[in-house]
């Protein structure tokens, strides 16, 4: 089945592509992360995920949230 194009910057569509990209078992990411491997499974199927559990993932892989193309916020 094909992917669906995903959104431009939909963060939990990155995070999944990070985590495959890795080759990183849900096992081990789970491990790394302190979650059980079965929420990382489903959050991988495309299912939902807490953000505590979201954020525990991206620290424990180093993954940095960098904000692109910001507005500047002019000074009187």
């Amino acid at each position: 089945m094909a992917r669906k194009t995903p959104a431009r910057y939909d963060f939990e569509v990155m995070l999944r592509e990070s985590i495959e990209s890795r080759g990183m078992t849900c096992y081990a990411v789970g491990q790394e992360a302190g979650v059980h491997p079965t929420i990382v499974s489903r959050f991988l199927a495309g299912g939902g995920i807490t953000s505590s559990s979201m954020s525990k993932i991206v620290n424990a892989l180093n993954i940095r949230y960098v904000e692109v193309g910001a507005v500047k916020k002019k000074r009187p």
